[in-house]
């Protein structure tokens, strides 16, 4: 199933607010353990590709095409 533009859009939201909230959310360390409620990281890279798939669904809509050449046999 493809995902629109509208659906990539709502994702990046929420995965904004996700970060906001593991940036103000506490972790804590004992001896030389440390316990974070979520992954920044993971959440970081996941809005990266999230944006890639907004500005290529914003390009398809706009009209670009997919930059593929195919070749015409005669």
């Amino acid at each position: 199933m493809a995902i629109t533009l509208a659906q990539v859009r709502t994702k990046i939201t929420e995965t904004e607010a996700a970060i906001t909230k593991v940036k103000t959310a506490q972790g804590y360390s004992i001896s030389d353990k440390s316990v974070q409620r979520a992954r920044l990281t993971e959440l970081t890279e996941e809005l990266a590709g999230l944006r890639r798939d907004e500005r290529m669904l914003e390009a398809i809509d706009a009209g670009a095409t997919t930059g593929i050449l195919t070749a015409k046999w005669s």
